[in-house]
């Protein structure tokens, strides 16, 4: 257990301390996706979320039976190989246990994982602002387990399709198309 009283996630790979660099985006194709779970009433259910950082296009994972690291693998990695290639180049996640199979989403869905540092959302903040943007849809202390599939597909896309000030008032579907062509 670390300090914080938390399982530690085996082997994780903290983002200040990277052996390699992390990609950035300069123009090359690159993707940097964070992840992250917003939990549901009484932190029985949770919805996974995935925002890639230069576009602010979201994905939601559906996670109807809890949140158990097993359950997170299999949804995230299955999520992820969905993305083309190019859009797999890193994913950056919190200091959740939900993510003790890293390892294996990793090579399942051919992505580099990397964990923040505790205490520091800041080094995933394209999706702490996104959260809250779904807080819109999915309410602190509501039971999540309700939201079927489709319907965290039709909220994505209505995130997708919200023009963002960040993006000079573009949409996450346009800039995300725009980086696939220019590939």
């Amino acid at each position: 257990m670390s300090q914080e009283g938390r399982a530690d996630i085996p082997s994780k790979r903290h983002h200040a301390r990277r052996s390699k660099p992390h990609p950035t985006f300069s123009g090359q194709g690159f993707s940097l996706t964070e992840g992250d779970l917003i939990i549901g009433r009484k932190n029985l259910s949770a919805i996974g979320t995935l925002v890639e950082r230069t576009t602010n296009y979201t994905m939601l994972l559906h996670l109807p039976d809890g949140y158990t690291p097993e359950r997170v693998r299999d949804a995230l990695a299955a999520k992820i190989k969905t993305l083309p290639e190019m859009l797999r180049a890193s994913l950056t996640w919190d200091q959740g246990p939900e993510m003790r199979d890293w390892k294996q989403v990793a090579v399942d869905a051919d992505i580099d994982i990397f964990f923040c540092d505790p205490h520091a959302p800041w080094q995933r903040a394209t999706n702490e602002n996104t959260n809250g943007l779904l807080r819109q849809y999915f309410p602190k202390g509501t039971d999540l387990t309700l939201h079927s599939a489709q319907d965290l597909d039709w909220v994505a896309a209505e995130l997708n399709d919200r023009p963002r000030k960040r993006l000079g008032f573009r949409k996450p579907v346009e800039q995300i198309a725009d980086l696939l062509l220019a590939a």
